[in-house]
């Protein structure tokens, strides 16, 4: 609920009745207490749809790495002196401290390499102000996919604004994306990431939106704290559950009760969720992982309820039926 409430754009209506009023006795509401329950992110504003050539396509054009990093290392060093490509990469690190994030890109000229920093937006708007004449053109090599689809389509709200601002600079000035496989030796892309680790480490941090958490950031707190009651809660209660019950959460290794990535538990549970039969069923799941697992779960469904209803006569009495 608080993650959804974050993602709620800043003109919905629940967005305003999120502010408190001047009055203490209102500050208690579920709403806000639910709303209080995640730090602040910038939220996102309703844009028109973003369509680009290209954004219908996968970036990988389902070629394996190895031999997509070959290919675009030939295409590379082909270019003109004067095409410009940016690479762009992120990078995170965990200390005592917490979780630092840090970004970086890297500028050629042909093969010649004119600048480097560290921002993601920073790279193609410092690109922008290269010199160039009418034949020049500009490439985004990103490893990522996602932004890669976010970039050629519509944005996502994690990161909003930088996508937003990357759409009208692309459009603007006619930059192209291509995909370039992240820890394949490509030159640009290994540049890029050392930038983006050295500015993880470092203690500069940038200002303005860059320095501000993301929904993305939120969403994985939200997780944690959803992990941490529910494990809290099965720690708590497995001791007076019954044996049926205790044999089902070692059986199913239920998410956020044994801390479970590939977890079968909820896996079944939105499976029988989305069933709409109304006949008892026997479903059977396979599940691979460093063994083949067979998991069988009974499922009992129920009929849909009768609505009732009362007639009224106009001699005065009432008929139910159904």
């Amino acid at each position: 609920m608080a993650l959804r409430l974050r993602r709620l754009d800043v003109r919905h209506p629940l967005t305003m009745r999120l502010t408190a009023p001047g009055h203490r006795t209102q500050n208690g509401t579920r709403l806000r207490s639910a709303d209080r329950l995640l730090p602040g992110a910038p939220r996102p504003i309703l844009s028109p749809p973003h369509y680009t050539p290209g954004c219908r396509t996968d970036p990988t054009q389902g070629i394996d790495k190895e031999t997509a990093a070959a290919s675009f290392n030939d295409w590379w060093n082909a270019l003109p002196s004067n095409t410009v490509t940016i690479f762009s990469d992120g990078s995170e690190s965990y200390d005592d401290a917490g979780k630092h994030v840090g970004y970086g890109y890297a500028i050629y000229q042909g093969q010649a390499l004119v600048a480097t920093g560290k921002g993601a937006l920073k790279g193609l708007q410092k690109a922008l102000t290269l010199p160039s004449n009418a034949d020049t053109q500009r490439w985004l090599c990103i490893d990522s996919t996602s932004v890669i689809w976010c970039k050629r389509a519509n944005a996502s709200d994690t990161s909003q604004w930088a996508f937003l601002e990357s759409h009208r600079l692309i459009d603007r000035h006619a930059v192209n994306i291509r995909w370039s496989p992240g820890h394949q030796g490509i030159t640009g892309n290994e540049a890029a990431d050392s930038l983006a680790d050295a500015g993880a480490k470092s203690d500069i941090v940038d200002p303005g939106p860059t320095a501000q958490p993301t929904i993305s950031g939120i969403g994985s707190i939200a997780r944690s704290l959803a992990h941490n009651v529910t494990s809290g809660w099965w720690r708590k209660n497995e001791p007076t559950l019954s044996g049926g019950y205790r044999k089902m959460a070692t059986r199913l290794r239920f998410e956020g009760a044994y801390g479970t990535q590939n977890s079968l538990g909820q896996l079944c549970i939105d499976y029988l969720r989305c069933d709409p039969g109304t006949a008892t069923s026997r479903l059977t799941i396979n599940v691979s992982s460093m063994k083949t697992q067979r998991l069988t779960v009974h499922a009992v469904k129920l009929r849909p309820r009768s609505t009732l209803f009362s007639v009224r006569s106009r001699l005065g009495g009432s008929t139910r039926g159904r």
